[in-house]
């Protein structure tokens, strides 16, 4: 949002909130210092129990305003979405106000109108993963034990087609049992899946 339509509006929110005005009569030793000592006002405005609804009204858009000509520290500034979320609710309460006191600001409808909104910041890329990692399996070392549904992951095959090849004897592997349960080794899935 311009500058000039932010003073505006400032100004405007100023008017109708006794707290706001008696924070421009005093002496403030930077614009920042003045734009802080309003900031604060509003937010005691906000918070405050009397307050009457054109108050709560000139509160919101103060603060707003605010939020917007503040030269915050790096990491408080809102980015440029941001921005643009906040003018356009500067506007609405902008037009509250003007409701509340029947007072119109000729340039109030179009304000916003005519900025367009800036573009949502590109997602980061992702690293691609290492081939196992994304499937969710960790990098297989000998050594292990691994149950049917573990070897199947690795392997890239259905389990059922190992316990085929372990009940016929056939295929490239054969389990260790222990009991039901059938084990295979890492060494042999391993083996299997590099060809080597």
């Amino acid at each position: 949002m311009e500058a000039i339509k932010l003073t505006a509006l400032r100004d405007f929110a100023v008017d109708h909130l006794p707290r706001a005005q008696q924070t421009r009569k005093q002496k403030h030793a930077t614009t920042d210092d003045y734009h802080y000592a309003l900031y604060g006002a509003a937010i005691l405005a906000l918070a405050s129990a009397t307050a009457t609804a054109v108050e709560q009204a000139a509160a919101q858009l103060l603060r707003l305003t605010m939020s917007l000509s503040i030269n915050w520290e790096a990491d408080k500034f809102p980015t440029a979405r941001r921005r643009y979320e906040l003018g356009h609710q500067a506007i609405a309460s902008a037009g509250d106000l003007c409701k509340l006191t029947d007072t119109s600001l000729p340039w109030l409808t179009d304000a916003m109108t005519h900025e367009a909104p800036p573009p949502a910041p590109p997602e980061p890329e992702a690293a691609p993963l290492p081939p196992l990692l994304a499937l969710g399996l960790a990098p297989l070392v000998p050594g292990i034990a691994l149950t049917t549904a573990e070897a199947a992951a690795y392997l890239k095959c259905h389990p059922q087609t190992l316990r085929n090849w372990a009940s016929n004897g056939t295929g490239p592997l054969q389990p260790t049992r222990t009991g039901n349960r059938l084990y295979w080794q890492s060494v042999d899935v391993l083996r299997a899946t590099t060809g080597k």
